[in-house]
């Protein structure tokens, strides 16, 4: 009983962790763990590695930060031109609109641009911190008088991570952009392929029309392009600390294996609460011996998430406890230093 139960824990790890490794669909992967030098890697077979610029730098919690000009350069590369067929192009980034507020004269900030010219066939993903939009720009090989583009608002005011989506979907010529796994805009076009031979910036886009460069600012933690039409259910992960993941409400009270499982030494546990309560999230030792209380108050109704930080816990088996309105429920984590 005890190999089976093992068994089931490592192979629910194991399809929890394919939504941020590569698979058959996927061109490249940037799961900016935090690291040394200047290289930022592509974990797909491809090797589409980029170089970090102009000071950024890996940040202590994960991710890279963008902030006074710094940006990563990915050099050109075929692969990362979308073709004539359904891709998404997905982002993990934490920022706030505070910090995007700049001196650009367009009200923008890039997050990810491969383009030639001042934005001609190419794509780019930006905030406007003056309307507090998000947008995803394309101009394709056809190089028509207009560049398509989906948006859809949002209100960053803390400093939390947020997952953006770029999506084309081929067989129904749509064109959607997602933010937080939640649809915004659609739009009803044919797209062709994308022939830039620019390199493709994180952080950086040169608007040659006005004479400026606009950057970034806040911390990129992962990016994927994938050559199909991907929907929120196949979305790389995206780990908040003790916040609301959406506003949808949830149908019951549950709470998600932990990701990464086995982990060193950090995990996210995802819960859900169907009405609003006091709610504690503990973690137990295997003798059931309690280790760390993780969430111990009132909240409102919706779909949470949490990390927990075993740096100082010794390697083994770990239980995590959800309880509120009389509901309760365990799961079994697997700590591997």
């Amino acid at each position: 009983m005890k190999k089976i139960f093992l068994l089931y824990i490592l192979l629910t790890s194991i399809i929890i962790a394919q939504l941020d490794e590569p698979d058959g669909s996927t061109i490249a992967l940037y799961l900016f763990n935090t690291g040394t030098g200047d290289t930022l890697y592509d974990v797909s077979d491809n090797n589409l590695h980029g170089i970090l610029k102009s000071g950024a730098t890996w940040h202590p919690e994960g991710g890279i930060s963008f902030s006074n000009g710094a940006y990563v350069e990915i050099p050109h590369n075929e692969l990362l031109n979308p073709k004539n067929e359904s891709w998404t192009i997905e982002a993990v980034i934490r920022t706030k609109i505070d910090v995007l507020n700049n001196e650009s004269p367009t009200n923008t900030n890039s997050l990810l641009t491969k383009n030639d010219g001042d934005f001609s066939n190419g794509y780019n993903i930006h905030f406007d911190w003056e309307e507090q939009t998000v947008h995803a720009l394309i101009d394709d090989s056809t190089n028509t008088p207009f560049n398509f583009s989906v948006g859809t608002p949002f209100t960053f005011t803390e400093w939390d991570n947020h997952h953006i989506a770029f999506v084309y979907d081929k067989n129904a010529n749509k064109l959607k952009i997602y933010l937080d796994n939640v649809l915004g805009e659609t739009i009803d076009t044919e797209l062709k392929e994308i022939t830039s031979s620019a390199p493709l910036y994180i952080g950086k886009y040169e608007q040659i029309s006005v004479g400026y460069t606009q950057y970034f600012f806040g911390v990129v933690k992962k990016l994927k392009f994938s050559n199909i039409a991907k929907d929120p259910s196949d979305f790389i992960l995206t780990n908040i600390n003790n916040h609301l993941v959406h506003n949808t409400l949830p149908g019951s009270f549950k709470v998600d294996q932990n990701y990464p499982n086995p982990f060193n030494p950090t995990t996210t546990i995802s819960y859900s609460i169907p009405k609003s309560g006091y709610v504690t999230l503990k973690v137990y030792n295997i003798l059931g011996k309690e280790i760390s209380t993780l969430v111990n108050k009132k909240e409102t109704a919706g779909n949470y998430q949490i990390t927990f930080d075993a740096k100082n816990l010794p390697s083994g088996a770990y239980i995590y406890r959800l309880s509120s309105n009389n509901n309760t429920l365990s799961k079994i984590m697997i700590l591997q230093k």
